[in-house]
């Protein structure tokens, strides 16, 4: 603190000393804190003071505003009020009252100005005209409102105007110059007014100046028929003709076809009558349809089918004369069958005519008429009966028969009681009912045995089926009992028993002089395939058996044999040809259903069935039957010599089974098939059996593989493609139960899920042999280098390729077939690590296990806080369908144990 000055109240102090007290008071350090704290307060009284008088005030000086405001508005108000009504009652010619603040007189409701605008718009397009008549009355009134509007409208936006620069008497806003122009734009006018101008312009001005340019220049042309017309006519030249269609745009060569097309032709008819005349040759003929567009063939055909129509219509026109006179009895049956035969030389247009002639014959009847029937009775010729039947057969109804029989015996027997008559005729009109509905019934019944016999097949079809072996010889004596007597029917069992006696017979003596041939060193098993197949005749057959040195007789039996089986084949082929067909048109599978029952998927019973459901009789599905069985007992021998042959292909250190497996899966062909199995001295006939049977699978396998393309992308309840999911039960993520409960799922039938099945097999046995395969392999290397399954672990993680583990293999001495095979399902292997590690990526935002991230508990996995067991219950709680369970449960498994 700065020394207190020397001064006291005892005497009078300087003007020095005052200066020095003032200045040292008012400075120290405790007044400077008393002022300061002084002037906050006083500060802060006098804004709490300033800002509770604004807020006093600020509500009246709201109210004065908006008061203000609303008296400016008003005055406003009433002065362009004024001014917009008597304007517009100008232009509109009516008058208005003051414009009020909603913009016109009145509300939008009833506004006065909007009635109007509108009257005015009305009486302007609609006038006084009670009908319409051609004049340009409503042009003019039209053009005459538009006109006025818009000329009144821009003359009092000039006079205000001038009042506006009379020195500030009025203010003439710019609004009411543009008030004629917005009303005219608002209604649409503008539109209308181009419109009503449109029709003088087009008729006075564009017309007659189109009119005036085309006589000029004549730019029209004609069209390019009209141009060929004319060239063809004579009225073009061939440069005249071709200008104008250059202007049109066509090429040289476009010209020229068109030119060409539109030659015409004769009409065929008219080229064969020229022909059958000798006006033209036959090269003429086909020049003019190959000219109208037919190929060299069709017109061959065409020529041929014209020759042929003309033909048929000459038969015809004969066939109609020969038919009436046969069905007006004119000529005899005898007469008729002759002139048809000539008519028609083939049977079956024959048999169709005389079919349809026969039946109008019958139709063709005549009857007495009941008046005629009626006179014989009265004549005694006829007995009542016959009355009421010719009643009955003209159509009247029962009791109107009843009433003329009536009326007809009590004029015979006069004095007669009616009723008793009625009576009697009402009994037997019943009892002639029930006898008709036991003769009705009788008929149904020998109709639908008749065709139950039919079904079983024409008599030398069921003779040859006995002969054969196929069908019981009961079945056929039971078809001869419908038509023939006993003693008929006991003849032809004899004779049936006797052929089928000789067959035997004929077959056993093929059979030993087959034994025979076999002794000469002649295989007859692959010759005789071989004329089954059509590869060889029967006369390369006999010439073959000649070769080696068989006795004629043996020659003549096996020769004699094997026809009758080419017979027996040809026909059964084209049974099953025709089956197919048959199939095919109520869209059944017939060969993957012969593939299931060859399986023993399905009975032979289900294959009868739908043979019998294609309308075959017991003789054809016999048949095809049996042809059906010569595959399945095919099928049963080679599996018999695959596995008799099994051990031997073993000790020379191959494998039939994965040769043929390769084939069904695709790695190789029927024709590497064939050559392996001559590689292996196996015999010619193992190898026809063998290399059919090998066939059959992979037409199976490729009907299955067809099925799976066509469904690939197809998700299943879980979302999963099925491509996905027949690679994992290949690689055994899923069992097959699973993989067919998939298939179910996503609507397989049950014959294209036998077949999946199949094919899923022969994957898992290839799988199943790489796996060991690449086992042996490692065992056989020392422990020399990577093994085969570490590699087969970075490929999987990305740190190898597929080509770094097929040199591996090949560097341990496996072969070219095991190394495609290993690299192939390695590939397999990776393609199912990368959908399912997609499937994962999928399911990861969406799915959370107990609130739990997918990455959370695969990361428990690999911590070992939780096993896999435990990790796949999880998935199975949070609600995921098995599918995706087992995928993601493999998945993480082989990255938590990559070498396993």
């Amino acid at each position: 603190m700065a020394d207190v000055p020397d001064f006291t109240t005892d005497a009078s102090p300087t003007l020095q000393q005052l200066v020095d007290y003032a200045i040292t008071t008012f400075f120290a350090l405790e007044n400077v804190d008393k002022m300061e704290t002084l002037f906050t307060k006083a500060h802060a009284k006098g804004s709490t003071l300033a800002s509770g008088a604004q807020i006093q005030a600020s509500s009246g000086l709201t109210d004065r505003k908006g008061g203000l405001l609303d008296d400016a508005e008003d005055l406003a108000s009433k002065f362009v009020g004024k001014v917009c009504a008597t304007i517009v009652s100008h232009m509109l010619g009516v008058e208005l009252p003051a414009f009020s603040r909603s913009g016109g007189a009145g509300s939008i409701d009833n506004s006065s100005v909007g009635t109007a605008v509108a009257n005015v718009l009305l009486k302007g397009l609609q006038g006084n005209a009670q009908s319409i008549e051609p004049d340009d009355a409503g042009a003019k009134r039209l053009m005459a409102m538009i006109g006025h509007l818009t000329i009144t409208g821009w003359f009092e936006g000039v006079v205000f105007e001038e009042l506006g620069s009379l020195g500030g008497i009025v203010h003439a806003p710019e609004a009411i110059a543009e008030l004629g122009h917005d009303l005219v734009d608002s209604m649409g006018l503008s539109r209308l007014i181009r419109r009503a101008l449109q029709p003088y312009v087009n008729v006075l001005m564009t017309t007659p100046l189109q009119w005036k340019l085309h006589k000029t220049y004549r730019p029209t042309m004609l069209s390019d028929g009209d141009v060929l017309k004319a060239f063809f006519r004579g009225d073009y030249t061939a440069a005249e003709a071709h200008e104008e269609l250059a202007r049109a745009g066509y090429s040289e060569k476009r010209i020229d076809m068109l030119t060409k097309s539109a030659y015409r032709q004769l009409s065929l008819d008219d080229v064969m009558l020229l022909q059958r005349e000798g006006s033209v040759d036959d090269n003429f003929v086909l020049a003019t349809l190959r000219a109208s567009g037919y190929d060299a063939p069709g017109a061959e055909f065409a020529k041929l089918a014209a020759y042929s129509k003309y033909l048929a219509a000459i038969h015809d026109d004969s066939f109609a004369a020969v038919r009436g006179a046969y069905v007006d009895r004119r000529i005899t049956d005898v007469e008729f069958e002759l002139f048809l035969r000539a008519i028609y030389p083939d049977d079956p247009t024959r048999a169709a005519h005389e079919v349809a002639a026969r039946t109008m014959r019958d139709v063709n009847t005549r009857r007495l008429t009941s008046g005629q029937v009626e006179a014989c009775v009265k004549a005694g010729v006829l007995a009542i009966v016959d009355y009421r039947a010719a009643l009955e057969r003209e159509g009247y109804p029962p009791n109107d028969v009843i009433a003329l029989e009536l009326l007809l015996e009590t004029n015979l027997k006069a004095g007669s009681d009616v009723e008793k008559l009625r009576a009697q005729k009402a009994a037997d009109a019943e009892a002639r009912q029930q006898a008709k509905d036991v003769a009705d019934a009788k008929k149904k019944s020998d109709a639908e045995a008749a065709a139950a016999l039919k079904r079983r097949g024409p008599l030398a079809e069921l003779e040859r089926a006995v002969v054969r072996g196929l069908i019981p010889i009961a079945r056929m004596a039971e078809v001869l009992t419908a038509d023939y007597d006993a003693d008929t029917v006991q003849i032809y069992v004899d004779d049936v028993t006797g052929q089928r006696a000789d067959y035997v017979a004929n077959q056993k003596k093929a059979d030993d002089a087959a034994a025979r041939a076999a002794n000469k060193g002649l295989s007859l098993g692959q010759l005789e395939q071989a004329v089954l197949d059509d590869v060889l005749t029967v006369q390369d057959y006999q010439r073959e058996l000649s070769r080696f040195e068989l006795a004629p007789n043996d020659q003549r039996i096996l020769t004699a044999t094997l026809t009758a089986r080419k017979s027996d084949a040809d026909a059964a082929k084209r049974k099953r040809a025709d089956a197919d067909a048959r199939a095919a048109a109520q869209r059944i599978n017939l060969a993957t259903l012969e593939q299931l029952v060859r399986a023993g998927i399905r009975p032979m019973t289900d294959y009868d069935s739908v043979l019998a459901g294609l309308g075959y009789n017991d003789a054809d599905r016999a048949a095809l039957e049996a042809l059906l069985q010569q595959h399945i007992d095919a099928d049963a021998l080679a599996r018999q010599l695959r596995a008799d042959t099994a051990a031997a292909s073993a000790s020379r250190g191959l494998s039939l089974e994965q040769f043929r497996r390769a084939v069904v899966l695709g790695a190789k062909t029927v024709d590497d098939f064939q050559t392996w199995l001559v590689s292996q001295k196996y015999t010619v006939d193992a190898q026809a059996v063998l290399v059919a049977e090998v066939r059959d699978d992979v037409t199976q396998a490729d009907a299955a593989r067809a099925k799976r393309d066509a469904s690939a992308s197809s998700s299943g309840a879980a979302g999963v493609p099925l491509a996905t999911v027949t690679r994992a039960a290949r690689l055994g993520i899923l069992t097959p139960a699973q993989y067919q409960a998939e298939l179910e799922d996503r609507g397989y039938a049950p014959d294209d899920v036998a077949l999946e099945l199949n094919l899923l097999a022969a994957e898992i046995a290839n799988v199943k042999t790489a796996g060991a395969l690449q086992s042996s392999a490692d065992a056989g290397a020392g422990g020399v280098g990577l093994s085969l399954a570490q590699l087969a672990a970075a490929v999987k993680a990305g740190e190898a390729t597929l080509e770094q583990y097929s040199a591996r293999a090949t560097s341990l001495g496996l072969s070219e077939d095991d190394v495609t095979t290993l690299t192939r399902v390695l590939a397999d292997t990776l393609a199912q690590t990368t959908a399912a590690k997609a499937r994962r990526a999928q399911l990861e935002s969406t799915v959370k296990p107990g609130d739990v991230a997918l990455s959370v508990l695969e990361q428990s996995v690999r911590d070992g806080a939780l096993s896999l067991n435990g990790f796949a219950a999880q998935l199975v709680a949070a609600g995921l369908d098995t599918v995706d369970v087992d995928l993601l449960t493999a998945l993480l498994a082989d990255e938590s144990n990559p070498g396993a």
